[in-house]
């Protein structure tokens, strides 16, 4: 996920510029393929940076901690405060992210797939369950289909209520 914004190198102070951005997908690592991607983003000229902010969206391919069936988890997340380094500059506005990563190329282009692949894996809940496993009637009936008919004999699940309140 590249983007040209050498327009915002040598622009004053507060100079911002829009871009959108729609794939049918796009890998943020080895395993991480965000599909049906799409971004409004808005690049913001600092001192010694240039700020991206904006609205990520998109579809996962997650595994039900239920089924252990692959779905696809769709993800909408805010990138905030992403700074990138201009370049020959020092990052001043969060130190702790200057490095090659958060940094603008001498060619005005700026690299948004760590951010997005970090934004899109702390979107992803660590026990994902499918839609189908959601509703508890539905996913009673599931879980004896996917176990068997001889299930109803040993197995019986209980769901968390989740209309009870704290006592």
């Amino acid at each position: 996920m590249r983007f040209r914004v050498s327009k915002l190198l040598h622009a004053v102070v507060g100079a911002s510029l829009t871009e959108s951005f729609n794939a049918d997908s796009v890998w943020l690592d080895d395993e991480t393929r965000l599909d049906n991607a799409t971004a409004a983003l808005t690049f913001t000229r600092m001192i010694d940076s240039i700020m991206v902010e904006g609205r990520i969206e998109g579809a996962v391919k997650v595994q039900c901690v239920r089924s252990l069936e692959l779905f696809d988890f769709p993800i909408s997340t805010e990138l905030e405060d992403v700074f990138f380094a201009l370049p020959h500059h020092r990052l001043t506005e969060n130190p702790l992210e200057d490095d090659e990563l958060h940094r603008m190329t001498d060619d005005g282009f700026i690299d948004l797939t760590e951010p997005v692949r970090e934004h899109v894996l702390m979107a992803i809940p660590i026990d994902p369950i499918s839609p189908s496993f959601r509703d508890d009637e539905k996913a009673q009936a599931n879980m004896e289909k996917l176990l068997g008919e001889d299930s109803a004999d040993w197995l019986r699940i209980n769901w968390s209520d989740k209309t009870r309140g704290e006592d």
